[in-house]
């Protein structure tokens, strides 16, 4: 069995940016190109995790970066779609909105 873990998914006022910039009209946030290097590890393992350190909005307003976090909904599809199982989600940013 292959096990795949990484860090924190810290989505970043700049990261969020890139996001929304690769975006279009029907996936407004597109987190995908950022994990394509990365892609292959996680999808080539039989279980992939990892740490989603921020909250994650559920329409997309009052979205933020540091200090107070408010990642776009688009997130967790993306962590999915380039391989993720699952993610942990308790850490210090849990309660932010």
């Amino acid at each position: 069995m292959t096990v795949a873990f990484s860090g924190e998914v810290l989505s970043h006022g700049p990261v969020i940016s890139q996001a929304r910039a690769d975006g279009t009209d029907e996936l407004p946030y597109d987190y995908r190109p950022m994990f394509s290097q990365v892609q292959p590890i996680f999808e080539e393992a039989d279980l992939a995790v990892c740490h989603l350190e921020t909250p994650v909005s559920a329409d997309n307003v009052g979205l933020t970066g540091y200090p107070v976090f408010n990642a776009p909904r688009e997130l967790p599809a993306a962590l999915v779609a380039v391989g993720y199982d699952d993610c942990s989600t308790a850490s210090n940013h849990s309660l932010d909105t």
